[in-house]
């Protein structure tokens, strides 16, 4: 069953809010510590190229998560399954092949402004085709598999979570 595009995009947010603070803030705290001089100095002048980094970092964390675990924590709790043509998963680098075209297509690198034009244009491709271009660009099934009230309160407790250690985090 095809899938509209606000739980797809709700479980995709979810997914790269919680790579980039599993994986991607220790990474910032090891450098701050360690090469403190070159992140003072680095960080406040990139931020935007800083994000993009971090969210390609994210897209990799979630390419290893699916190759796993079969599924990513955002599309597990809301019933999204991204599949190939055949049912089968992807593996991890052609699943990292697909979130690249996520990461271009769909977010333009993260750039600020850009990336609501692309997401406008993606949602605007789904409504319209049923499908993105990534999911073109692989051939990628998007499919729903149910999600419980159970899943459904988890990932909204989930939401909260991330956002309130996102608000702690940034003003560190």
């Amino acid at each position: 069953m095809a899938l509209g595009p606000w739980r797809r995009f709700f479980a995709r947010i979810f997914d790269i809010w919680f790579f980039t603070l599993i994986i991607c803030i220790p990474l910032l705290f090891f450098w701050a510590y360690y090469f403190p001089f070159s992140y003072t100095s680095l960080v406040p002048k990139s931020e935007i190229l800083l994000s993009m980094c971090l969210l390609l970092a994210a897209f990799v964390a979630d390419s290893v998560a699916y190759s796993v675990f079969g599924n990513t924590p955002g599309k597990a709790l809301l019933g999204v399954k991204v599949r190939k043509p055949d049912g089968c998963k992807y593996l991890a680098e052609e699943y990292f092949v697909r979130n690249l075209s996520v990461w271009w297509s769909g977010l333009a690198l993260g750039i600020p402004i850009l990336n609501f034009v692309a997401m406008f244009i993606q949602y605007r491709r789904l409504k319209k085709q049923g499908s993105a271009s990534y999911d073109l660009a692989k051939e990628s099934e998007v499919l729903i598999e149910g999600s419980s009230s159970i899943k459904t309160a988890v990932f909204i407790l989930g939401v909260i979570a991330l956002a309130v250690s996102n608000s702690i985090l940034t003003s560190i």
